[in-house]
C-alpha cells in the first residue's frame, strides 16, 4: 500500500524541533544551550536517569559530564550498573578521604571510563 505524502509537517516532528537544544561535552564537561536547559531540569528534578547502550563511545563522555554537572545541583546519591571489578574500585573511591579527587583520577586512568 502507497504511504501518503505529507504536505504539512508533522506536529509531534514540529513540537520536538521547538523544544530542542544542542548539547555536546568538552573536556569533560557538557557545553551548549543544552547545559542550562539539562542542568534546570536537574535543578527540579528528584533523580535523574542515563539510558545506554553498551560498548557506545559517547557514554561514558556523557555520563562523566552529567556527574560533573549533578553534583553543584545537590545530587549525593549515584547508583550504576557495574561488574564485580569497577564495584570494587567504587567502593574504594567512596571510602577515600576526597572521593571527588579519587573518582577523577580513575577516570583519567582509565579513558574508557572518561
Amino acid at each position: 500500500m502507497p504511504q501518503p505524502t505529507l504536505t504539512e509537517p508533522d506536529p509531534l516532528t514540529e513540537l520536538l524541533r521547538t523544544h530542542r537544544s544542542d548539547i555536546a561535552v568538552e573536556a569533560g564537561r557538557f557545553t551548549g544551550p543544552g547545559d542550562n536547559v539539562l542542568t534546570a531540569a536537574m535543578s527540579r528534578a528528584r533523580f535523574v536517569i542515563l539510558g545506554e547502550d553498551h560498548g557506545t563511545a559517547e557514554i561514558p563522555r556523557v555520563a562523566r559530564a552529567l556527574y560533573e554537572t549533578m553534583q553543584p545541583a545537590g545530587y549525593d546519591t549515584l547508583v550504576v550498573e557495574v561488574g564485580p571489578y569497577v564495584a570494587a574500585e567504587l567502593r574504594a573511591m567512596l571510602g577515600a578521604t576526597d572521593p571527588g579527587a579519587r573518582m577523577r583520577a580513575y577516570l583519567g586512568a582509565n579513558p574508557s571510563g572518561s
